[in-house]
């Protein structure tokens, strides 16, 4: 009875060890899920500001826009625009990790695609300011601005780029990242679609009332969006290497 118990025992703790590393592990390749996402998505980010600020220093007409001319202009919207998208974005891209991470790795590749796709197109278009004066075509040290808006301590401690992009129009960024969360959110239920497409209405709103893209940027970011996605999820469900990825992170 007793070698029984002894027995019983050591399974016992053996088990605990086990489900102990088992977690460890379990965590390790979260975090290293969500390190190498936040690198990927901060690489391609990097790399389209490149021809975007290229295009800042070309002058650029405005472009008449009867939405924008009808829609009265909202400085606490033009003033906040970007945290309202960060809150939207953030909250919904972390849920997809906590929820569903072959969902989430699926979603942080086409966001990539569409940042780099966003990054030809800007200078493709050049559209000129909504609003005001075309202040960064007068010219500024490329190198300096660009490591200041790729620098996450700025946003971090409060300070600012160098520069604010004033021409980074065809297609907009918010409603293309708004658009994408919902495309992947219906994955996981009605519900949370439902919740999706509620933020990219909001954000809709807040770039309309904000005057921070003409009425052509935000059509132009729905259509190249979800062509953007159809051709990712062919090229991931096909790729045996991202495949590969997905069975070692999920």
């Amino acid at each position: 009875l007793l070698y029984i118990l002894l027995y019983k025992k050591r399974l016992f703790v053996n088990r605990l060890a086990q489900q102990k590393e088992n977690k460890l592990r379990s965590l390790y390749k979260a975090l290293s899920l969500l390190v190498i996402a936040i690198f990927l998505r901060y690489l391609c980010h990097s790399i389209m500001l490149i021809p975007v600020l290229l295009n800042e220093k070309r002058s650029a007409p405005h472009v008449p826009d009867l939405f924008l001319d009808f829609l009265p202009q909202s400085d606490f919207l033009l003033r906040y625009n970007y945290w309202l998208w960060l809150v939207c974005y953030l909250s919904m891209a972390f849920y997809f990790f906590i929820k569903k991470r072959t969902l989430f790795m699926r979603f942080i590749v086409t966001d990539s695609f569409v940042s780099i796709a966003r990054g030809l197109c800007i200078p493709l278009t050049t559209f000129g300011p909504p609003f005001g004066d075309d202040i960064n075509a007068i010219g500024f040290d490329f190198w300096e601005v660009w490591f200041s808006m790729i620098n996450p301590f700025n946003a971090l401690a409060g300070g600012g780029a160098l520069r604010y992009l004033t021409k980074d129009m065809f297609f907009s960024g918010h409603i293309a990242t708004t658009f994408l969360i919902f495309l992947y959110a219906r994955e996981l239920g009605k519900r949370v679609g439902l919740l999706a497409l509620v933020f990219n209405i909001f954000i809709l709103l807040v770039v309309l009332f904000s005057h921070l893209h003409y009425a052509v940027d935000i059509i132009g970011a729905y259509s190249i969006t979800f062509s953007i996605y159809i051709v990712s999820e062919l090229y991931l469900s096909k790729s045996k290497k991202f495949k590969a990825l997905t069975y070692y992170f999920a």
